[in-house]
């Protein structure tokens, strides 16, 4: 190996040193221009063992700084010979030790550095720290077994408690796994899907529970409101208040719950002023609750009656209850009346009023189990209003009327029209049918009366429900082959009888849910005749029987 003395040797700038080959240089050798190498420089001041430590270059790889040593390969110290990173021999890696820190930017902007206890990365620029990746997703991990969070590119974020994920976003919005927490306010523009409870921090007494199709929010473990098939308040029935605001009332409705009492306009069925409403398991429309013998008073479901009316309370003999009906603009006037009277003790009945030229009076009443119309009492005369009226009783009609003339008892018509009538006089009552000759057309005189009499067939029988007594008359089908126009109905006729087993059944919105079950029953239509139309017939045949005995007389 070539050597060059000892000592200093300086060489003219115009001069050049070339070595060829492995050249040792012992001493300190000083260059004040460039030492270029074609090879590797070689340090001689490490002694381990197949040392192959190097400085290099290459026009392919750059600047190569190759370590060699037991426990570190490559170190790089600061001025004051303290570590500040290093390649541990045989790795990959680059350490650097506690506190030493990575500083990019000209600012100092990004900084990493472990502290000892705590590995930070620190921006202090003025822009954003952005982690990127262009996989699909960025995942945080406190170990290969547990994620912290997770990125997904065009996706989700997840965050996980203990490896269980409890947040996620999704492309409607969010979904949260358990219960969700917050001191402050949760806004929500959208829907909010709760699978379980909504429950008051601290206070698992105050909550708001949902189940399928239910709704239920509790207070101090009171369930207070609950919605589901129908809407409950205080389903607990505890004593919880209830009342709902108007614009100028405070207690437009008000439920007292300790005294089972709702009262409209008041908080109290007590209160000072008049409640519009108050009810106490009954409803009562009242002038003033403090005064008992006001009137004007209504009562729904009072006692044992479905409606009671309260108008005037005289004595035990003497009660009534009305209900009247205006129609007039003023509302002044009462133009028509229902009132319920007793003047008896255990008497009582029921009296209907309407007006008749601007005066009000009963026009009819229903006394014990008689339907009277314009009379007062029953069974006809006697005391009556004006002993021109109607009675109807248990299988009875009576009509009763206050002169002596013959007079139209009753009338029947058709189409408008008069087709009959009964007639009361004086002692006699009168049927009629009409038979104006201005009603009738095609009229002619009725000839082969004795003929068409002679096809009349005249039975004895008695009825099956009467078989007792025996009568004399025809057979409706045997009679209606020659009087037709006397008989109604066909031989054999039936008819059909509807029976309604289950009604129809409806929702509270009035849909129908089930068309109601009908029986039907044939039954027989029997015939009848009217025997007064075979007077004509009667009178016919006389007169020709007559007509035939002049002719044999006058022979």
């Amino acid at each position: 190996m070539p050597y060059i003395g000892s000592g200093v040797q300086r060489f003219n700038t115009a001069d050049n040193l070339t070595v060829s080959g492995t050249s040792e240089l012992k001493n300190n050798v000083t260059v004040t221009g460039d030492v270029t190498a074609s090879g590797t420089v070689l340090p001689t001041g490490d002694t381990a063992a197949g040392d192959a430590a190097a400085l290099g270059f290459t026009s392919a790889e750059g600047l190569i700084l190759t370590g060699q040593g037991s426990t570190s390969d490559v170190v790089i110290k600061n001025d004051a010979d303290t570590t500040v990173c290093f390649v541990p021999t045989g790795t990959d890696d680059l350490k650097f030790n506690d506190t030493a820190r990575i500083i990019m930017g000209t600012g100092d902007d990004l900084q990493i550095i472990h502290d000892g206890s705590n590995s930070i990365i620190s921006d202090n620029g003025t822009g954003n720290l952005v982690l990127r990746s262009d996989a699909q997703a960025v995942e945080i991990d406190f170990n290969t077994d547990e994620t912290a969070a997770l990125f997904k590119h065009n996706g989700a974020v997840e965050l996980y408690h203990d490896n269980s994920k409890k947040f996620e976003t999704t492309s409607s919005g969010i979904d949260v796994t358990g219960a969700l927490a917050t001191s402050g306010d949760v806004n929500v523009a959208g829907t909010l899907n709760v699978a379980g409870s909504i429950v008051h921090t601290g206070d698992t007494d105050t909550k708001a529970v949902f189940s399928t199709d239910n709704y239920t929010l509790t207070v101090g473990n009171t369930n207070v409101l609950e919605v589901g098939s129908a809407i409950v308040f205080n389903e607990d029935s505890a004593d919880i208040d209830f009342r709902v605001e108007s614009n100028g009332n405070a207690n437009m409705l008000f439920v007292d719950a300790g005294n089972d009492v709702v009262v409209l306009g008041a908080n109290s069925a007590t209160a000072s002023g008049s409640p519009a409403l108050e009810s106490r398991g009954s409803v009562s429309i009242i002038k003033n609750h403090t005064d008992a013998s006001s009137s004007g008073n209504v009562s729904f479901g009072a006692g044992n009656q479905a409606l009671t009316l309260s108008n005037t309370q005289g004595g035990a003999n003497n009660l009534t209850s009305k209900l009247g009906f205006t129609i007039s603009t003023t509302g002044a006037n009462t133009d028509g009346l229902i009132e319920y009277a007793s003047t008896a003790a255990g008497t009582g009945h029921f009296r209907f009023y309407t007006e008749i030229s601007n005066t009000i009076s009963e026009k009819a009443r229903l006394v014990g189990t008689e339907f009277l119309v314009g009379l007062q009492t029953a069974n006809g005369l006697g005391g009556s209003q004006d002993d021109n009226g109607v009675e109807i009783g248990p299988g009875y009609i009576n009509i009763n009327r206050d002169d002596t003339t013959e007079v139209n008892t009753m009338t029947f018509s058709k189409n408008g029209s008069s087709v009959g009538s009964i007639v009361t006089g004086a002692s006699s009552t009168t049927f009629n049918t009409s038979s104006d000759y201005r009603l009738k057309e095609n009229v002619t005189d009725l000839t082969g009366a004795t003929e068409r009499l002679k096809q009349l067939k005249p039975k004895r029988f008695n009825f099956i429900a009467e078989a007792d007594k025996t009568v004399d008359g025809f057979l409706a089908h045997e009679a209606q082959a020659v009087v037709p126009e006397a008989v109604t109905g066909t031989k054999d006729g039936t008819r059909v009888i509807e029976t309604v087993v289950t009604p129809d059944e409806y929702d509270n919105d009035g849909n129908l849910t089930k068309k109601a079950v009908i029986e039907t029953e044939t039954v027989a239509h029997y015939q009848g005749i009217d025997q007064s139309k075979l007077v004509p017939l009667l009178v016919a045949t006389i007169q020709e029987l007559e007509a035939r005995i002049v002719a044999l007389e006058n022979a």
